[in-house]
């Protein structure tokens, strides 16, 4: 018994259809695969290349703490770049000498976020000029 006469499903036609349908699923599939493991090679290989991370400081706050005053820091990377052990000298001049100088590192400061962290001072920094600026950070 001819299976095309009671299935209109199993004709020669509607099979050709599926195999092409089949073939067609299977190319876009493969070129999918291609293209994903292409990606993931060239971004193995070349990464980013960004020199340094971009990391801008600002003080967040001046608050006394017991017989010190804590200065909070505010370090925003806004570059895609990671750095690690991210020192940052904060320097207290009063009339145009230097008073005290605090130093204080970062371990970890991610691309495209923000990390705080602190220096103490024995003299109020809010009666002065405080200055802050990165020293150097290690990629990791």
């Amino acid at each position: 018994m001819n299976q095309d006469a009671h299935h209109p499903d199993g004709s020669a036609e509607s099979r050709r259809r599926k195999d092409w349908l089949e073939w067609i699923a299977g190319g876009i599939g493969l070129l999918l695969a291609i293209l994903l493991i292409g990606t993931i090679g060239y971004e193995a290989a070349i990464g980013n290349r960004e020199a340094a991370p971009v990391i801008r400081f600002e003080i967040a706050s001046v608050e006394p703490a017991g017989q010190f005053y804590l200065v909070e820091i505010e370090a925003r990377n806004i570059s895609e770049s990671t750095a690690q052990q991210v020192e940052v000298e904060a320097t207290l001049t009063n009339g145009g000498r230097e008073t005290e100088k605090a130093v204080m590192t970062f371990d970890y400061v991610p691309g495209q976020s923000t990390v705080k962290g602190g220096v103490f001072f024995t003299n109020d920094p809010r009666a002065g000029n405080l200055q802050i600026r990165p020293l150097g950070y290690s990629q990791p």
